[in-house]
């Protein structure tokens, strides 16, 4: 949330979105790098990635 930048005062700090965030389940784990993942071959990769 911010604040209403485009109004004038009292308007101003009127509360406005200014993004919308996204989270998947793939988000949970960060992918491994896959210099890891060739060197070790039990090693797989996270789900997602």
């Amino acid at each position: 949330m911010g604040l209403d930048i485009d109004a004038g005062i009292p308007g101003f700090y009127n509360k406005k979105p200014f993004e919308t965030r996204v989270f998947a389940t793939r988000h949970y784990f960060f992918p491994i790098p896959i210099e890891d993942v060739n060197n070790d071959f039990e090693l797989i990769q996270n789900p997602g990635w």
